[in-house]
């Protein structure tokens, strides 16, 4: 409008017209983008729950398999710590379980232990700050000596002997690993499976007994700090992929998508604090939206312990359920990189 003139009534109408064109162009775009990135993130979920869950199989005490029940519906379960664990980790522990507890629609209860780990419990965590022996030969793992009794009251057999051995010569490689077991476990030809390199397919697939092993030793030029956040890092990944038989990510695709991703190999030679700093670096510490989708999806979506690819309206769903979680819990459980 100029000083004394109006629009004539019919190129005002047009103007809003056109306005309102435009607006709907924008609007259109706008969506179009958000369908667009939506879906696209619902493709990468689905790749994700096919890599976690099927494609590799998860490997139980020398047995490689995918058809292990993840089927535990038990509205409670419960967890032995072991009584060595310090009282900063054992807190992140109980933190993490709730969390997968509550994700998962069950309770959990806590009992500290020192031996006979599973008289109450179906889950032992232990955290270790041992040095690893250049010899593992030549001392017993404390670990090995407290979950190996254990088991052994349930599942009598005298071929755990070669087992035991092996975990005791084997475990100080990693920085923390789950270990699975069950009736079977009992029935196995150790001697067999391990040194003649065979393959082993149990008839019985129910998980039992769970055990998650960490142990990770001072490193020469770290901080207090950085030890302590490391090792929460690995008791939450490694709970996890004991709570959801979940395997490890090789795939580039998921390096910050996940704390399932595994970034070992490509760390070459680098040691100590360096080695954990370059790590820290390049994986999710905590964690990633599609880490609670999973654990939800896999104890309360429709099919169960064996859930299928998402369609747009579930995924959107589970996404703003794992957001609501990430608002709503401790900080700790999570890695800002991700979401």
């Amino acid at each position: 409008m100029m000083d004394g003139y109006d629009l004539p009534e019919g190129e005002a109408i047009f103007r809003r017209l056109v306005g309102l064109m435009g607006l709907a162009v924008v609007v259109t775009m706008v969506g179009w983008f958000v369908i667009t990135s939506a879906n696209d993130k619902r493709l990468e979920y689905n790749a994700f729950l096919d890599k976690a869950l099927y494609e590799y199989g998860v490997l139980i005490n020398y047995i490689y398999t995918s058809k292990f029940s993840r089927d535990d519906r038990a509205s409670e379960f419960r967890v032995a710590i072991d009584d060595a664990v310090p009282e900063a980790f054992a807190r992140h522990i109980r933190v993490v379980y709730e969390f997968l507890a509550k994700v998962s629609g069950r309770s959990v209860g806590f009992d500290v232990v020192s031996d006979n780990v599973f008289d109450q419990s179906d889950h032992y965590v232990y955290v270790g700050r041992e040095p690893v022996s250049a010899n593992p030969h030549s001392q017993q793992n404390p670990f090995v000596e407290k979950l190996g009794p254990s088991l052994e009251r349930l599942f009598p057999n005298k071929s755990h002997d070669l087992f035991w051995k092996y975990q005791n010569a084997s475990l100080g490689q990693f920085d923390g690993t789950p270990l699975f077991f069950n009736s079977e476990f009992a029935s196995i030809d150790y001697d067999a499976v391990i040194n003649g390199n065979r393959k082993y397919r149990p008839e019985n697939t129910d998980i039992e007994k769970t055990a998650v092993y960490i142990n990770i030793p001072q490193m020469e030029g770290a901080s207090p700090a950085e030890m302590e956040k490391f090792i929460k890092y690995v008791t939450t990944q490694e709970i996890y992929q004991e709570y959801n038989l979940a395997a490890d990510m090789f795939d580039h695709r998921f390096r910050l998508q996940t704390i399932l991703y595994d970034y070992d190999d490509e760390l070459g030679d680098l040691v100590g604090a360096e080695r954990m700093r370059q790590r820290n670096k390049n994986v999710s510490l905590g964690l990633c939206p599609y880490d609670v989708m999973l654990t939800y999806h896999l104890y309360r979506g429709e099919h169960g312990n064996s859930p299928e690819a998402l369609d747009m309206v579930a995924f959107i769903d589970l996404y703003a359920k794992a957001y609501w979680y990430y608002l709503t819990y401790p900080s700790e459980l999570f890695d800002s990189k991700c979401w």
